[in-house]
């Protein structure tokens, strides 16, 4: 454990206002993040088994794996939950004292901006493809014959081609997400607090 807990049962009553006001903020921001993290995962792990259930389904079981709209749809699910475990791994934990030396090495090394180019190119593929689920039901609204476009099973070999490009372009948008790991700036979050119970500031390498 890097958190000196002698710190709190000090006496502040000697001490300044302001003196008492930092020692106030360490201890329950401590706190407030332990428990929101461990609040936050608990629900993430329960929607993951949800969603897998219910994405199996649609996958694999009629009539809803014949139909692209619905792989977009798992598509871009499965990218807003694994989005959500990589923030969590990069970010949340911090909360706990026992992974701040796991987070120094990562720093120290290129695993981290690895990581962090995998969680950009995870947000890309979830708005992307969010966005191109959204044209595709309003193609199905304006379109005049909406009742054929919304099918259970895709017909047409150009609505085939459509999804492919539609796949492949929500791939490809990501790509700048992750030059901006690499190239453009490169983001290391600190532990939040060090051995001697100080708040660290994020560093920023523009």
């Amino acid at each position: 454990m890097n958190i000196d807990w002698e710190k709190w049962f000090v006496d502040t009553s000697s001490m300044t206002i302001d003196e008492r006001w930092e020692v106030v903020k360490e201890k329950y921001w401590f706190v407030l993040e332990f428990w929101q993290t461990a609040y936050v995962s608990r629900f993430l792990i329960i929607t993951s088994l949800l969603a897998l259930f219910v994405y199996t389904k649609i996958l694999f079981r009629p009539p809803f794996y014949g139909n692209n709209t619905f792989k977009l749809i798992v598509l871009g699910g499965m990218a807003d939950l694994l989005s959500c475990h990589a923030y969590l791994f990069l970010n949340g934990l911090l909360s706990y004292p026992f992974m701040f030396d796991f987070y120094k090495s990562m720093k120290n090394s290129d695993i981290y901006n690895v990581l962090l180019a995998f969680e950009a190119f995870l947000n890309g593929v979830a708005l992307h493809s969010d966005f191109f689920l959204a044209l595709n039901r309003l193609r199905a609204l304006i379109s005049p014959n909406a009742k054929r476009v919304s099918l259970m099973y895709v017909e047409n070999f150009w609505r085939v081609v459509t999804y492919c490009q539609t796949f492949m372009v929500v791939i490809t948008l990501t790509i700048t997400g992750i030059f901006a790991c690499f190239g453009y700036r490169r983001l290391f979050t600190d532990p939040l607090f060090a051995g001697n119970n100080t708040m660290l500031n994020a560093e920023r390498d523009d």
